[in-house]
């Protein structure tokens, strides 16, 4: 999802609702407004977010949420521009996404060498989100400016592709629709990705962009046995263990064997729906709905007759209701959130209201970096993890001062005498592998 949401704060709320109803994987913002100070973060996706803020004026900066199931790769490099990058690896794709603010003061001379250096520093393939403040009839405009003129020659230049189409992605404040945030791709990649401007611009003047595509990263989380529903009595009965083994590896082994035969048999696994639990649940309403519902037919009506007065008025009366509907829920719920909490609240129910205001969370992904090349397919972050370990802990590869004396203490007979006749010291039972 690329927004420019004019604010993080101011639209934070409604940036709940768009994650809720969207689901995006990804999510590039612009304009958040945000300085150094500030911490912020969005359950479910990566904390904290890679950005950028504007540090020598007031509004700008940038930002990218990304899900805490896709691996990813931070790329920093020196540049005035207001942006932010990372190398996503999916499956079958390594691609690199920016989320990049184009102010409208930024000087049209400075503007194209700066986009020179960006395309020599990023990874291809690669997609540029942008706020680009300029106008071409090449996406949409009814007319060009210099800075449109100026980036429609650069994406000839360098053989890139613009994914829009002419949907307007702007509303003014005096009610009339343009072309201004642009999403730009290698073409390598551009026919892998469907663009569209969402209906809803949630409060800010900026519509949210939905880059679909037919490449997925698994979000599948980890199965887990259903202990509650087991059959114990089943299981117990079909668990068979070696009586004598070889050595304590093929023991382990065959215990192993056994105990997973049997837990397969008689014990489920949960099922994996993929649900998540929506960042408004704990404040949204039937009242938000409503106001929502609203406002955003007071839209459509407008966007039917445009230039007519009385339907700007409305949609504005409409939204204007619709800010002071989410205000009121928010302080609602919390306010009620407090008031269930007293002495007598038992500190289970107070940590069951936590998690559900918390959610259930992604499993994070594992970026590695082998041999020069990116990984981030979970069983093969496993396998390349498991090599280093076994390669490290071998004694060929440990250092030839360290083996000698290793393998001398290794020599030494192991003398522990003690007439005691110790619990540690006796053969291990089997009541003992029960009560464990």
């Amino acid at each position: 999802m690329q927004w420019n949401l004019r604010g993080y704060y101011a639209r934070f709320p409604y940036l709940q609702n768009a994650v809720d109803n969207l689901k995006p994987d990804i999510i590039c913002l612009q304009e958040t407004f945000l300085k150094p100070n500030k911490n912020v973060k969005l359950r479910n996706y990566h904390c904290p977010p890679l950005r950028k803020d504007c540090t020598n004026r007031d509004g700008g900066g940038v930002l990218m949420f990304i899900q805490q199931n896709i691996p990813f790769i931070p790329i920093v490099f020196s540049t005035p521009l207001e942006i932010t990058t990372a190398q996503i690896i999916l499956p079958t794709l390594t691609i690199t996404l920016c989320s990049l603010y184009l102010p409208p003061d930024f000087s049209l001379v400075d503007l194209l060498p700066n986009l020179d250096a960006l395309l020599s520093a990023i990874p291809k393939p690669f997609i540029i989100l942008t706020d680009a403040n300029a106008h071409h009839p090449s996406w949409g405009s009814s007319c060009s400016d210099c800075r449109g003129e100026s980036l429609n020659d650069w994406l000839n230049n360098n053989n890139l592709t613009l994914l829009n189409t002419t949907e307007p992605t702007y509303l003014s404040s005096s009610g009339s629709f343009t072309h201004i945030d642009l999403t730009i791709a290698t073409p390598d990649v551009a026919p892998l990705f469907s663009w569209h401007v969402h209906h809803d611009s949630y409060d800010s003047d900026h519509f949210p962009i939905i880059l679909d595509s037919s490449i997925h990263f698994s979000s599948n989380s980890p199965q887990r046995w259903q202990l509650v529903t087991a059959n114990w009595d089943g299981f117990q009965k079909s668990l068979t263990l070696p009586s004598t083994f070889l050595s304590p590896t093929q023991a382990c082994g065959a215990v192993t064997t056994s105990i997973i035969r049997a837990t397969n048999k008689h014990i489920s696994l949960s099922k994996n729906t993929g649900k998540t639990y929506p960042l408004s649940n704990c404040w949204w309403n039937a009242d938000c709905t409503r106001a929502k519902h609203e406002k955003n037919k007071a839209l459509t009506q407008y966007k039917n007759h445009l230039g007519d007065i009385q339907k700007w008025i409305a949609f504005k009366k409409a939204r204007a209701s619709f800010r002071r509907t989410i205000l009121t829920a928010q302080k609602t719920s919390w306010l009620c959130f407090l008031s269930s909490i007293n002495s007598n609240t038992s500190s289970t129910e107070i940590w069951r209201k936590v998690r559900s205001m918390r959610g259930r969370p992604f499993s994070k992904a594992i970026t590695l970096l082998h041999n020069g090349n990116s990984v981030g397919e979970s069983a093969k972050v496993a396998d390349i993890l498991a090599q280093n370990f076994s390669r490290t802990n071998d004694a060929a590869s440990s250092d030839p001062v360290f083996a000698a004396h290793k393998y001398a203490c290794e020599r030494l007979p192991i003398v522990f005498p003690t007439n005691q006749n110790l619990w540690y010291n006796l053969p291990f039972q089997l009541y003992e592998l029960k009560r464990a």
